[in-house]
């Protein structure tokens, strides 16, 4: 079903941590989800308020759980990808999909016009900014690369926004300010 969000960043990350992590040692003790943490929040939080034409989705790799979060709860987006990985449903705010989903399967959840995936390697976005004036799905690594076998069957435009390496977070930002710009 296609949602009316504009935008879906899909970020894969490589490691589902030990559900029983503690909050107190987010970013060292759970497989750095503080980086998810930060895309939720880099994504729905503006001056203005909560943006509601965006969705994230943070796919687990290696368990192929996926956290698709919507808008409204990106305040406490630590407990709320907590609760994710430990099976605890908060209607309304995510929903936690279980395997057997791929990345080539989240991104038809989504329903694009077009897939973008952002790497260092990349075409220079300025070039393409016209594929962000659509429905877009955006995939970003948290902290490392996105392996190429599990892009196999997507068709994507891949497209860098800098010779530099970015956080994810102040990628998924620049990315916003070009689609609020058009």
């Amino acid at each position: 079903m296609r949602s009316h969000a504009r935008v879906a960043f899909i970020l894969i990350h490589h490691a589902t941590p030990n559900p029983c992590f503690r909050l107190k040692g987010y970013a060292s003790s759970s497989h750095r989800l503080d980086i998810a943490a930060r895309v939720i929040r880099a994504s729905f939080c503006t001056a203005e308020g909560i943006r509601d034409d965006i969705r994230v989705y943070v796919y687990m790799a290696d368990t192929g759980i996926v956290l698709e979060f919507l808008p409204g709860h990106a305040r406490c987006a630590e407990k709320d990808i907590m609760r994710g990985i430990r099976g605890k449903l908060c209607e309304g705010e995510y929903r936690v999909l279980r395997p057997p989903w791929g990345v080539a399967t989240l991104v038809e959840e989504f329903s694009p016009d077009t897939t973008i995936i952002l790497e260092e390697g990349g075409s220079d976005i300025s070039s393409l900014s016209s594929l962000l004036s659509k429905r877009v799905a955006v995939l970003l690594g948290g902290r490392e690369d996105i392996p190429s076998e599990m892009l196999s069957g997507l068709e994507a435009e891949r497209i860098s926004i800098g010779p530099l390496s970015y956080l994810a977070s102040h990628a998924v930002s620049f990315v916003l300010s070009i689609v609020d710009s058009l």
